[in-house]
């Protein structure tokens, strides 16, 4: 089957988005009957890179798409490249499969809600309506994320819920050795980590609430570290809370990691505080790591963790985030205990090979129809 992934994202840009699409085609190519051909406007090697304004880049993509022939084409996240595939089906292609899959809640689909203050150009919901109308499957990485959709009245008949896996890479002791001597990390306890791009508003605002729940933790336990791993255009803004906290000795910033769990092998607990989130591959990361979990209980999040056996779940708010992490931190049994079920509960519900075949089903099923 020739399959042509379409996505905004690639290696050169760190996230969730990134990680679901690369792990799927590593997978998918796995299978000897698959050739699969990703094209994406983010400039990386070994792939093809479409470059331009909209209409631009729709024309690009078709062309290309022309020359490869595919069977089925999915499009992630992304609109336009979603444009590019019907253009082709059109014009060369009536047969062609096309799959769309969403990661999140994209910013213009919560502006098309019809309400005074958020209301839209009324040709921008057109125009997504007629595409999704005419995908002949649509998928989401959680029921939560199907239902949100769903409830913002997308003319959407049903989703295929099709949640990420998760891999854990390995690490070299001399890389955690390596890292605790660059961040100082000597001798601290508890360090704590959290991992996000720190580029959306409902992303940020759970990471300030970190930061104010970690004052209280440092005042207790001077020697505590917190780790933000990330960087965006926020970062800035949360550099300057840390210090307006008076944490900025205690909060490190790293900026984007290669391999997320050599800071995980390090930390003592991971947190993941946000005010919603579809279904966070960083946290599928820390509990295939063993690492006992604090997490805000909104999105697909609650699809992941069960509060009190493989993790602890909380409302996003500075009370309930201090005393999940105090009780922790006090309890060296409860943390192992957690880590321990968090690895085994991830281990057997979140394989990439298993994501594949669903979507294998979908696509055979896209071009029976």
């Amino acid at each position: 089957m020739r399959i042509v992934m379409l996505t905004p994202y690639w290696l050169s840009t760190t996230g969730g988005i990134t990680t679901y699409v690369y792990n799927l085609v590593e997978e998918l190519r796995k299978r000897s009957e698959n050739r699969v051909v990703v094209i994406t406007c983010d400039a990386s090697p070994g792939v093809i890179t479409a470059h331009g304004n909209n209409l631009v880049l729709v024309m690009k993509i078709t062309k290309i798409l022309r020359k490869i022939k595919p069977n089925v084409i999915h499009c992630h996240v992304h609109f336009i490249l979603l444009m590019a595939a019907f253009l082709y089906r059109m014009l060369f292609n009536r047969g062609v499969g096309v799959i769309f899959t969403f990661h999140t809640q994209p910013p213009k689909i919560l502006s098309l809600k019809n309400t005074k203050t958020k209301r839209k150009p009324w040709w921008r919901r057109k125009i997504i309506n007629w595409e999704l109308e005419r995908c002949n499957v649509i998928t989401c990485v959680s029921v939560a994320l199907a239902e949100k959709l769903k409830s913002i009245g997308l003319p959407i008949r049903g989703f295929a819920i099709t949640p990420p896996g998760v891999r854990k890479k390995d690490v070299l002791p001399g890389d955690a050795t390596q890292f605790r001597k660059d961040y100082g990390l000597g001798g601290a306890f508890p360090i704590i980590c959290t991992v996000g791009v720190l580029i959306f508003d409902f992303k940020v605002r759970g990471i300030e609430i970190l930061i104010e729940v970690f004052a209280k933790i440092v005042a207790v336990y001077p020697d505590a570290k917190l780790l933000i791993i990330g960087d965006g255009p926020h970062r800035k803004r949360l550099e300057r809370f840390a210090e307006q906290m008076g944490t900025q000795n205690s909060v490190i910033f790293t900026g984007n990691i290669e391999n997320p769990f050599v800071t995980l092998s390090v930390s003592d607990i991971y947190c993941h505080v946000v005010l919603d989130e579809a279904m966070p591959i960083a946290l599928l990361e820390a509990m295939i790591s063993g690492k006992p979990v604090v997490t805000a209980n909104v999105g697909g999040i609650p699809e992941i963790v069960t509060s009190g056996q493989d993790g602890i779940l909380v409302e996003p708010n500075v009370e309930d985030v201090t005393e999940a992490l105090f009780s922790l931190i006090r309890d060296r049994d409860m943390r192992k205990s957690l880590g321990t079920n968090a690895k085994i509960s991830v281990a057997a519900r979140f394989s990439w090979s298993e994501t594949a075949g669903r979507f294998m089903e979908l696509y055979r099923r896209s071009l029976n129809r």
